[in-house]
């Protein structure tokens, strides 16, 4: 059996693995044994995070960018006992693989061989990664960067790796994967907030309003595949001369069904791009709008997620009223420093 300090980074001598663990790729009849793992692996993080057969159909199955092939399942003595979901885009204009990719989803059942059933499905994706010509590969990645398992599992996942997830971090870790960027889960809680007033934000209500688009926003094909599942509602900064739109923000809900949540949660695209364009101002106002709008919904809670170090973006979300709610880390694994070792 594989020793327990064993490298599992796809560049070290290769690893011993029982014989009795077999690889795969995903089968519709594999979906049962999926929602066990993954209850299974959280669980014993102590996490409560659980997978129902129907979200995973409508939340990733149902995807038109999942790919099974990159689905890959762990057996042990024919029973599925891990999985790994790696994400891989294709350059429109090459047909080529893009530099980077994610893990979406790494889940094992707690078991005496759960360590080689680890290293063995990471072993996996890193060597796709390899043949694919993948220089980066993250594990969850800040969103939008990972694209499926959206509002499912540790911090909505979309933080990376939360510090609950000890066997992941020794996993990773042992497979050569660096901690990278720090990360955090922003929570406000609706029933308790109150829009920020003052000169600038005055001024802004003044020359400008905020409208609610009744139909379905128009969203690129990544992005429209990362939220099919979703309620969406996006929000426009107007400003009453021009009648031009200054600022805009996309908020999104899950079913309840879906989201197996006793609160009624909203997700807020993260405030990068806005911020970049020196919109702060405009952000926070049309924000503290959409908010108000959300409380008359019977929303509970706004999430929202941010690289730990964006002071502007913390700023902004603080006076708000949103407090960090849980911290991550994305983790790297870089193919060209693993070939210069």
């Amino acid at each position: 059996m594989v020793g327990r300090n064993l490298h599992f980074g796809i560049f070290s001598p290769s690893i011993e693995i029982p014989v009795s663990i077999c690889l795969r790729s995903f089968r519709n009849t594999d979906l049962k044994h999926i929602c066990r793992i993954w209850n299974e692996h959280h669980f014993e993080s102590k996490l409560g995070t659980r997978l129902t057969p129907l979200q995973f159909e409508i939340c990733v199955l149902a995807k038109p960018n999942f790919s099974a092939e990159n689905f890959f399942i762990a057996e042990l003595d024919d029973i599925p006992c891990g999985f790994l979901y790696l994400d891989l885009e294709i350059e429109a204009e090459t047909g080529e693989f893009c530099p980077s990719a994610n893990i979406s989803a790494f889940c094992v059942s707690p078991c005496a061989e759960d360590e080689p059933i680890a290293g063995a499905l990471l072993t996996k994706a890193l060597d796709y990664c390899f043949q694919s010509k993948v220089q980066t590969c993250q594990f969850r990645p800040l969103f939008p960067a990972n694209l499926l398992f959206v509002g499912l599992g540790p911090g909505d996942s979309m933080i990376g790796l939360t510090s609950s997830e000890r066997r992941l971090c020794d996993w990773l870790t042992q497979g050569g994967f660096t901690a990278l960027i720090p990360t955090n889960l922003w929570q406000l809680d609706v029933s308790t907030f109150q829009q920020p007033s003052d000169r600038v934000q005055l001024g802004i209500r003044r020359s400008s309003y905020v409208d609610r688009l009744l139909e379905e926003p128009e969203l690129s094909w990544k992005v429209a595949c990362l939220l099919g599942h979703a309620e969406l509602s996006e929000f426009h900064l107007i400003n009453r001369q021009s009648r031009q739109i200054t600022c805009d923000s996309l908020i999104w809900t899950l079913d309840p069904e879906l989201s197996q949540r006793a609160e009624y949660i909203a997700w807020l695209w993260p405030l990068d791009q806005q911020i970049a364009l020196g919109k702060a101002d405009e952000s926070l106002f049309l924000l503290g709008e959409a908010i108000r709008q959300l409380q008359q919904d019977g929303v509970d809670y706004v999430r929202t997620a941010s690289i730990a170090n964006q002071n502007i973006q913390a700023n902004l979300l603080s006076r708000l009223g949103f407090i960090p709610f849980q911290s991550g880390v994305v983790f790297e694994y870089s193919f060209q420093l693993a070939q210069s070792l």
